[in-house]
C-alpha cells in the first residue's frame, strides 16, 4: 500500500496545502512532501520520523499509531503467518514465522538508552555529591592544620626604619615570610580554553541534530527554532542534521557557512585542523 499517497490524499480532501499544514505541525513542507512521495532515504530514524508520521496523521484525520505501522512496513520485513501440519495427522496450524522486528527493537534500543542515560546520571550525582561532602570537610578543617606565621618584630621595624641604606638581612627575610603567607591561595587551575572548539548552535527552524563530541553522542534531538545548544570539543565532532536551509552555527564566535539545501540531511566531520573550511567566507 503506498501510505504516501494515503496521506496525501486526506490531506487534499481536507483542503491543506503543504505550506498550511507545515504550519500546522511544525514540520517543514519539504519533509511533508519528502513522507508523501515514500523517499525514506531523505527521512530521519527512529523517534523523529515516527513524530513526523503521527503529527501527519492526526491533522489529516488519519489514525496516527495505525499510519506509522503502516508507512514503516512498506519498507520493513514484517512477521510471517505460516502453516505447520501436526504430526501424524492431516491437520495444520497457523505459527508466528521469523521476522525482523524493525520498530519493535528501534523502541526497546531507545527505551534501554534512555534507562542508561538515567542510570550515567544517578551515577554521576552521587560522584558530585561526594566530592562535594570531602572538598567541604577538607576547606572547613584548611584553617587549622595550616599554621600561620608572624613575622618578628624586630624584623618589621628594621623594614619600616627610615635609615637604612639598603634592605638588610631581616627585611629581605620579613619580605619573603609575608609574601609565603599571602601566597596561601587555592592553586588556579590552568586554562585550557586555547585548546578547546565552542560549537554554538541556533537553529533557524525545525531540525533534528544528532551530535558526537569526541566519540560520545551528547545530542539526539529535534530542536526547535530559536533553541540553542553549546557545544566544547577537544578534538572532534560529528554533526547529522536534518534540515541545512534551517541549521545556524558558528564556531568560537566566527558564522559557519551554508551545509546544504532545504530537506537534504547533511553529516559534517569537525576537528581542529579541518574547522576553518566550515566558517563562512
Amino acid at each position: 500500500m503506498d501510505v504516501g499517497a494515503v496521506l496525501r490524499d486526506a490531506r487534499e480532501r481536507r483542503g491543506l496545502s503543504l505550506d498550511q499544514l507545515s504550519r500546522a505541525t511544525k514540520i517543514s513542507a519539504t519533509i511533508l512532501g519528502v513522507i508523501e512521495q515514500n523517499r525514506r532515504d531523505k527521512l530521519p530514524d527512529g523517534i523523529f520520523l515516527r513524530g513526523f508520521l503521527r503529527a501527519y496523521a492526526r491533522e489529516v484525520g488519519l489514525s496516527p499509531e495505525d499510519t506509522v505501522r503502516r508507512y514503516l512496513g512498506q519498507f520493513e520485513p514484517v512477521t510471517n503467518i505460516i502453516e505447520v501440519a501436526k504430526p501424524g495427522t492431516d491437520e495444520t496450524r497457523a505459527e508466528h514465522g521469523p521476522a525482523v522486528r524493525g520498530e519493535i527493537d528501534q523502541d526497546e534500543a531507545e527505551r534501554q538508552a534512555a534507562r542508561v542515560q538515567l542510570l550515567f546520571g544517578i551515577v554521576l550525582l552521587v560522584i558530585s555529591l561526594i566530592g562535594y561532602y570531602t572538598f567541604g570537610r577538607w576547606w572547613a578543617s584548611a584553617p587549622t592544620a595550616l599554621p600561620v606565621a608572624r613575622p618578628p618584630a624586630s624584623a618589621i621595624e628594621i623594614a619600616r626604619s627610615p635609615s637604612s641604606a639598603g634592605p638588610s638581612t631581616a627585611a629581605v627575610a620579613a619580605r619573603r615570610e609575608a609574601a609565603t603567607i599571602g601566597s596561601r591561595e587555592l592553586p588556579r587551575a590552568v586554562g585550557t580554553e586555547a585548546d578547546l572548539l565552542h560549537v554554538d548552535i541556533r537553529p533557524q527552524g525545525l531540525c533534528w541534530l544528532s551530535a558526537t563530541v569526541d566519540g560520545t553522542r551528547i545530542v539526539y534531538r529535534l530542536m526547535q527554532p530559536g533553541e540553542q545548544q553549546t557545544i566544547e570539543v577537544h578534538d572532534e565532532v560529528v554533526l547529522r542534521v536534518g534540515d541545512p536551509a534551517a541549521f545556524a552555527f558558528s564556531i568560537n564566535g566566527m558564522a559557519g557557512r551554508s551545509l546544504g539545501r532545504a530537506g537534504e540531511a547533511a553529516t559534517l566531520h569537525i576537528t581542529k585542523e579541518n574547522y576553518r573550511e566550515f566558517l563562512r567566507r
